[in-house]
């Protein structure tokens, strides 16, 4: 096997694979020692989809979440109306691994909306990275490297989670169905790369990248996995190079959360501290800071205990989800998480609703009043159901009215734009 990747000390282009394609499958589970401040690279897995149609079982390797999935003529054929994902299932959890496959765009399944077909790495369905190939509002073809992260769809490019675009980028081709494009897609613990190279002529189409400095919220690790949004693709030649995640330092602190508010009862907080004393287990206590919204669970964190949940500030449940999504353990005392959600002001606190309805507007960008619900344009997944828009006069205080939607049996992805005058 010639020709193995270059490492990432750099936003580069994609490996040159110099191995020829073969109609086998590799899959290599040893543990890969980490030295010098690189990482140790060696095949976690190969497959050329050939073998299945010989009678090599699909489900061994892979596991099928959503759409449909089969092997015709040595590829792996996706097709979904919404949105459908094949995992790879044989492949090791890591956060330092380089994958490729063939991409072939054969038929988008709607025009609305954007299909497209991606290489994904997957940790699950709220934290993913998407290298994709995508058709637009207007039929426009192009590419585009996106993070899914706590649910949260565009996560690199919003704030708190925006990540540093690296430089280099290449961007803004035009794909053609019925051509071949290998996507590339790298992760290490400093940066996430993907690239897309037309597989005919070897010419560099797209690349993005972005920085994973140490303490940011992204999602640094996963399985590779195959999607498909109201696409019909194909898939081939499939190739993971990388090293298997080495165990972390234990975590071993025991942190209790602290509201400080008027019912966080310091007395109870004691009596856990105590309790864990005795037990020869130490607590510490932890405060939120001044900015809401900003509260993180310390790496070291072994145990999470919240004395008091039905009753939260904002951004409390936000972080600790994080938390428990980087694999956390906690305790919940007193009622249902984050049942409401509290803002402090003046000294006292209040409901998000009450807080959000005492916040004067500074500035009203549009008044719903003034424009016909039809310049709403709706764009959703093709199996979604009919939805009814209607203006509500509950808004924000000198706000004018809300536009509110409601959508029966939602089950994949709905929006509504609007278009300003020129733009």
């Amino acid at each position: 096997m010639n020709g193995a990747p270059t490492r990432l000390g750099a936003m580069n282009r994609a490996p040159t694979w110099g191995w020829r394609r073969r109609e086998w499958l590799v899959v290599v589970c040893a543990m890969l020692g980490v030295a010098g401040g690189t990482w140790a690279q060696a095949p976690l897995l190969i497959d050329g989809f050939g073998d299945y149609e010989r009678g090599r079982l699909f489900d061994l390797t892979w596991q099928i979440d959503s759409g449909e999935w089969h092997v015709e003529a040595g590829q792996l054929v996706g097709r979904s109306t919404a949105r459908g994902v094949c995992r790879v299932s044989a492949s090791p959890i890591s956060g330092s691994q380089e994958v490729t496959v063939l991409v072939t765009l054969r038929k988008a399944l709607s025009e609305s909306g954007w299909p497209a077909a991606s290489l994904v790495l997957w940790s699950g369905e709220a934290d993913f990275w998407r290298l994709a190939l995508v058709q637009g509002l207007r039929g426009e073809h192009y590419a585009e490297l996106v993070e899914m992260c706590g649910g949260k769809w565009q996560a690199q490019r919003e704030p708190p989670t925006e990540l540093e675009e690296l430089p280099g980028s290449v961007g803004g081709f035009d794909w053609q169905f019925g051509r071949a494009y290998r996507c590339w897609l790298a992760i290490s613990p400093e940066r996430i790369v993907g690239e897309i190279v037309e597989e005919a002529t070897g010419e560099v189409l797209f690349r993005r990248g972005h920085a994973l400095p140490p303490g940011a919220d992204a999602v640094r690790r996963g399985r590779p996995a195959l999607m498909v949004d109201a696409m019909d693709a194909t898939f081939d030649d499939l190739r993971v190079v990388g090293s298997v995640d080495q165990p972390s330092a234990r975590a071993t602190r025991v942190a209790i959360l602290d509201t400080q508010m008027p019912d966080s009862s310091p007395e109870v907080i004691a009596l856990i501290q105590a309790a864990l004393a005795a037990d020869g287990a130490g607590a510490t206590v932890l405060r939120l800071p001044d900015t809401p919204g900003e509260f993180s669970v310390p790496e070291d964190t072994a145990l999470l205990i919240l004395p008091h949940t039905r009753r939260l500030p904002l951004g409390v449940t936000e972080g600790v989800d994080r938390y428990l999504r980087r694999g956390g353990n906690a305790i919940f005392l007193g009622g249902p998480l984050g049942e409401q959600t509290l803002v402090a002001r003046d000294r006292t606190w209040l409901p998000l609703a009450d807080a959000l309805a005492k916040t004067p507007t500074d500035h009203l960008l549009m008044d719903l009043r003034g424009e016909p619900l039809d310049t709403w344009r709706r764009f959703r997944s093709p199996d979604e159901g009919e939805a009814v828009k209607a203006l509500d006069d509950r808004g924000p205080p000198g706000g004018g009215a809300a536009l509110r939607v409601d959508a029966e049996n939602l089950r994949s992805w709905d929006t509504l734009g609007y278009q300003f005058a020129g733009s």
